[in-house]
């Protein structure tokens, strides 16, 4: 479901997965979540988007930003809500699953689980041990309490949480809602498909994001495409759109609330409104964070929708073409930044 393949063809999670989920160490971006390597830039960023929604949208007042303290006080706790949110929503709303590497049992699993030809022990996988929960609120509350599990190094957190979110939704679901059977979570360098991110943004692991699903069957021969078939909170903008590869619908392109994950070049980021949500007839202003891009304070961008500037494929940066997949012909001031390419 993960990987794909068989036998020796079998994935597994690298050392550029088994990191923690923990903050950057910039002050002035105390919000952001740090990526060591790149692979899992896909959950990092979804995650990440999640968290944006609890300090700026769930807690009230809103928290400032621009005050350090303040953040880092509220953080934790965001962070909990927000994977407590993305398990409950891959689980229906009804259920969801918590894995955790915990020592204690792992030392009694050790030694059970031998090779097959359909099973290669990676000697995690194998050693994580579950808990299943049937309320929001009870899963908020565990994964508070042991968020620092998911922050130590050697508890591997975004791997235990990415399976968290598999077996939240439950195998048998996520395969009947993919396009085909060939379809993987993980794709090619360990990049977190479409699949996945739909998975997390709304609890279902189709393969497309336009609207709905789109009906190509010809007589007996039977092709429905699965699309995203309701709103979301947290939205995507992709640039394969701009290179015409696919469409990407309302219901991620204007999502309820100010919040995008980014896709350009097969790494994903995030785009956010600090100050409500963007007016299309006047300037406004978003905020940029990269997990891997090791920035070293916020980027801010003043996009002007109404400029009626044309996008140069070849000469605009990958992100500014992103961004007018949402507002064409918008300008992009990058405030003393350096463009990202």
């Amino acid at each position: 479901m993960i990987f794909g393949g068989k036998g020796s063809e079998l994935g597994e999670f690298g050392d550029n997965w088994r990191q923690p989920l923990h903050f950057t160490s910039v002050e002035t971006l105390g919000y952001g979540l740090w990526q060591e390597q790149g692979g899992p830039c896909g959950l990092l960023a979804t995650i990440q988007a999640y968290l944006m929604k609890h300090l700026l949208h769930e807690m009230k007042p809103p928290c400032d930003l621009n005050d350090a303290t303040n953040v880092k006080q509220h953080r934790r706790t965001a962070l909990a809500a927000a994977l407590a949110e993305i398990l409950w929503v891959a689980g229906g709303r009804k259920s969801c699953v918590v894995c955790l590497y915990v020592p204690e049992d792992a030392d009694q699993l050790r030694g059970q689980n031998i090779r097959t030809s359909v099973y290669r022990p990676d000697n995690f996988t194998e050693l994580l041990t579950m808990w299943r929960f049937n309320s929001h609120e009870s899963v908020r509350e565990f994964l508070g309490h042991n968020m620092h599990m998911l922050e130590h190094a050697a508890h591997a957190g975004a791997v235990s949480f990415f399976y968290s979110v598999v077996l939240s939704k439950g195998v048998e679901l996520i395969a009947q809602e993919m396009d085909n059977t060939e379809c993987t979570l993980v794709g090619k360098f360990g990049y977190c498909t479409m699949e996945a991110i739909n998975l997390m943004l709304v609890g279902q692991a189709k393969s497309n994001v336009f609207d709905g699903d789109k009906d190509l069957s010809e007589g007996t021969d039977i092709m429905i495409l699965g699309g995203v078939n309701q709103k979301s909170d947290i939205g995507l903008l992709t640039l394969f759109e701009v290179y015409g590869s696919l469409e990407v619908g309302s219901n991620l392109k204007s999502p309820t609330l100010p919040i995008w994950i980014i896709c350009s070049e097969s790494h994903f980021s995030l785009l956010f409104s600090a100050a409500g949500y963007p007016n299309e007839y006047r300037p406004f202003d978003l905020m940029y964070y990269d997990e891997l891009a090791r920035q070293e304070g916020p980027i801010r961008l003043s996009v002007d929708p109404t400029a009626g500037q044309v996008k140069e494929i070849e000469s605009d940066p990958p992100l500014e073409l992103v961004l007018a997949t949402k507002w064409a012909s918008c300008s992009v001031d990058w405030n003393g930044a350096e463009k990202i390419l």
